[in-house]
């Protein structure tokens, strides 16, 4: 059930159709962004990218313009969208890969009752003709190669010694007939052991080392597409080109660099009888980029840029610098709504 609360000030205004009008719009807005886990996906990626940039340009500030990061704020994401699409087509080629050793099998010259007629569930997975199809569309248009055809010994190893051996794999190939749900479930399972995987690391970091610090959070969104991917055609994917999300990615991360001070004080104002150095660099990142957020994307419910924040502090950041953050961004909510008059959706479920 949908709920919103919504915050704001205003003087001899409490019967005016305007203000009710605009209540109405964030709520329309809102009930659409709640329910389109697309923008969702894409906003977090774009969050966590907007702390990198924001790390990396407060670490080399002295030889960095805004001009720059603008530019690489596109760089960022065209890098991560391939990372993202060469992640998917992993699961494709592994399905090659596993249809080859068949074949292989087949042509023995001898082969065992089992090679000659083996069990086709893995390679006949109706969730990778989905994808398969789909990526052959992005390939065209992007322009992208396969990193995984020039890497065949990676393909076996990764089938051989990781996947082979899945007790939700054997359990999978016990199934006599293929079915959506199940189909995608198996590949959520191996995607969920993949980054862990020393061959397959040593393979991304070697053909890009930016893909290196993005490939766990680009593995979870790889999750999250087949996750949400229906059976009627309808397959889930992330559109990190979208000008809308660049928009936003854009005006917060030029609204934290150029306010960084300010969001910073609003920081200090709310640790008493602590030391703002003290805080963790990363984490007065993540603060400074959750505030910034707060103050300058209205429609964006507060407890959604928190939770985002928070999650991002999990990932990036200290064991403890959840609960830390999550409480000092507390008290700096409360500290902007008695200094600064703002409206805000605050609060959904």
């Amino acid at each position: 059930m949908l709920k919103c609360y919504i915050c704001f000030r205003y003087e001899k205004t409490k019967n005016n159709l305007k203000h009710f009008s605009y209540c109405l719009f964030l709520f329309s807005i809102f009930a659409t962004y709640k329910n389109d886990d697309l923008f969702m996906i894409n906003r977090t990626l774009l969050r966590t990218k907007a702390v990198q940039l924001l790390y990396a340009f407060q670490t080399s500030k002295d030889t960095k313009s805004i001009a720059v990061v603008e530019s690489e704020i596109v760089s960022s994401l065209q890098k991560t969208y391939e990372l993202y699409y060469q992640l998917l087509k992993l699961s494709v080629e592994l399905t090659r890969c596993a249809e080859e050793r068949i074949e292989m099998g087949r042509n023995k010259f001898r082969p065992t009752p089992e090679e000659r007629n083996p069990n086709m569930r893995f390679v006949n997975n109706l969730f990778i003709r989905q994808l398969d199809e789909k990526l052959l569309e992005i390939e065209k248009e992007k322009k992208y190669v396969s990193i995984w055809r020039d890497c065949p010994d990676v393909l076996k190893r990764i089938f051989e010694e990781l996947i082979l051996p899945l007790p939700a794999y054997t359990e999978y190939m016990e199934k006599k007939e293929n079915e959506f749900n199940e189909d995608k479930n198996i590949w959520k399972k191996i995607y969920s052991e993949i980054p862990d995987f020393d061959p397959f690391y040593e393979l991304i970091e070697e053909k890009n080392i930016y893909w290196a610090d993005d490939v766990d959070m680009v593995s979870s969104f790889v999750i999250k597409t087949i996750k949400r991917t229906k059976e009627e055609n309808n397959l889930f994917l992330v559109d990190l080109e979208d000008e809308e999300d660049f928009l936003f990615i854009k005006k917060l991360l030029i609204e934290a660099i150029e306010n960084y001070d300010e969001n910073k004080s609003y920081i200090e104002k709310v640790i008493k009888n602590w030391d703002s150095e003290r805080i963790a660099f990363m984490d007065m990142i993540i603060m400074i980029l959750a505030i910034s957020e707060i103050l300058n994307f209205p429609t964006i419910p507060v407890n959604v840029t928190l939770n985002e924040f928070i999650d991002i502090a999990k990932l990036y950041s200290t064991e403890k610098s959840g609960a830390f953050i999550n409480g000092v961004l507390d008290k700096v909510v409360n500290l902007l709504k008695t200094e600064r008059n703002f409206i805000k959706v605050e609060y959904v479920r």
